[in-house]
């Protein structure tokens, strides 16, 4: 097994492709960690592509409880949940509340 000092993660390039399911505070650190990681590689690069994100009542209270900010998540929960709606439209409302998330829980800490 390689050390540190025998291998520096700077030689590494490193591609990690993730899939599962996985609710909005685990995909927001799975997106932050790899985001810190990143400098410390040659070439890093998270492919989340095939993550699924679930999204629960508990997840949307820590953006907000009510006011617009709950609208607007439960608008886009609801947009990313509509099997009537097309997969590219369910999959920009899906990036939208994980933006809102992780604007609102960034700003908070």
């Amino acid at each position: 097994m390689l050390t540190v000092d025998e291998h520096p993660r700077r030689d590494s390039l490193l591609r990690v492709r993730a899939s599962g399911w996985v609710r909005l505070p685990e995909r927001s650190a799975l997106v932050r960690s790899a985001g810190e990681a990143a400098p410390d590689f040659g070439y890093f690069e998270l492919d989340d592509s095939g993550v699924q994100t679930e999204c629960s009542a508990e997840d949307l209270d820590q953006i907000s409880t009510r006011g617009a900010l709950r609208e607007a998540a439960n608008a886009l929960q609801g947009e990313a949940e509509d099997g009537a709606a097309s997969a590219e439209d369910r999959a920009v409302a899906a990036a939208a509340l994980r933006r809102l998330y992780g604007y609102v829980t960034e700003a908070a800490a």
